[in-house]
């Protein structure tokens, strides 16, 4: 919200830009910095999802850019990477599993550093706008939930498992309750494989892949961070 009451100065084409300019220079800046070299960067640019998360002027660049340069920062600054990786807050929905892989990691300093950014943030934004935003917040989880009771939510734009379930005529619960067990799979994976003696690269991919599975709210301007997963194997 600071950042969109600063946008809001603005002329909205100039706002549009100039955010859409932020969240893409953003994503290249953790491309390169998870992946160094041209070849890289092209498929980052020409993904899909780079493409949709830009269209839709929505947050799924930063998220990309934060979970990608929180990664690639990981083994050399791990304070620095968890800076970044607290950005996450920023769709708590999306965040739960990163945590999790810091903890079975032992990357207690970089836990350490998302602590300390989401908690800065979050004091920001109380100091700032008061208890109303988190109000509201929490008030629209609500109207989303009737949303899907009513059918209004589309299942093109949310892949996620309890959608995709939904979609082929599965009722709520049951599609919620699958939807429950690929998050636990989603995050027993990455408890197996970040206590593993893995390469990172390795490690980044699984957490990166895991993510969209653990939540039954995912759209498809999230699935831009799948590039990372795909730049760490490659």
């Amino acid at each position: 919200l600071m950042v969109m009451a600063g946008l809001a100065t603005l002329p909205y084409l100039a706002a549009a830009g100039l955010w859409g300019l932020a969240g893409l220079s953003s994503f290249v800046f953790a491309v390169r910095a998870l992946a160094p070299g041209g070849i890289f960067l092209l498929a980052g640019l020409l993904f899909p999802g780079t493409t949709m998360a830009l269209l839709s002027g929505q947050t799924g660049l930063l998220f990309a850019a934060a979970l990608g340069g929180g990664l690639a920062l990981l083994e050399r600054q791990p304070m620095g990477a968890g800076l970044l990786l607290g950005l996450l807050v920023l769709k708590p929905n999306l965040a739960p599993l990163v945590p999790l892989a810091l903890i079975a990691g032992r990357r207690w300093r970089a836990l350490t550093g998302a602590g300390i950014s989401a908690l800065l943030l979050a004091l920001a934004a109380l100091a700032a706008f008061g208890l109303d935003p988190w109000q509201g917040f929490l008030s629209n989880l609500r109207t989303i939930a009737s949303w899907d009771e009513a059918g209004l939510l589309r299942s093109w734009r949310m892949p996620s498992v309890y959608m995709s379930i939904k979609s082929i005529g599965i009722a709520s619960s049951t599609a919620m309750a699958l939807q429950l067990l690929a998050a636990l799979g989603a995050a027993g994976a990455v408890v197996w494989i970040w206590r593993q003696p893995a390469p990172q690269s390795v490690r980044n991919a699984v957490l990166v892949a895991a993510v969209p599975l653990a939540s039954p709210y995912v759209f498809e301007y999230d699935l831009v961070i799948l590039i990372l997963a795909v730049l760490a194997l490659w």
